[in-house]
């Protein structure tokens, strides 16, 4: 496994983080008034784990769901910038996948520099339905401003 700082060339940030995750709601305000991307989604879920692929095309800027839990989470192919709390950087799976952890409470702006495949799992018990996972695991854009 690789963690997030082997991963990636990182960057610094000089903002506190509050005004970075600021910037970063603001961002996927404006970007839902433009025309959006369709987003290919592949879900998955067998014996009390669910997986989500999305498949992001190059040029795409997206800005990510906060989740409520740690995620593992699988860039399988592609090249992708990244913005975060922590800082930018670039993942780059074009000779092989990048896998990390994605911490609780993660909000992410990303553009594709090559088309890329990002997936998450995660454990999720007994739940059974796309809405119920949604429910406990994606955390409400209000709820963390």
């Amino acid at each position: 496994m690789t963690s997030n700082t082997d991963m990636m060339l990182k960057e610094d940030w000089n903002l506190p983080q509050k005004e970075i995750r600021k910037k970063l709601v603001d961002l996927q305000e404006a970007c839902l008034k433009l025309p959006q991307v369709e987003i290919q989604v592949t879900e998955y879920l067998s014996d009390g784990t669910y997986g989500r692929e999305i498949f992001i095309p190059k040029g795409t800027c997206a800005v990510s769901e906060t989740h409520n839990a740690e995620w593992i989470t699988v860039i399988s192919r592609g090249k992708i910038k990244v913005v975060s709390e922590e800082g930018s950087s670039i993942i780059d799976a074009t000779e092989k996948p990048v896998t990390f952890i994605s911490p609780a409470g993660a909000k992410r702006a990303a553009y594709a520099l090559e088309d890329t495949w990002w997936c998450v799992f995660r454990y999720v018990g007994n739940l059974s339905t796309t809405e119920d996972i949604r429910q406990e695991y994606i955390t409400n854009l209000a709820q963390i401003q």
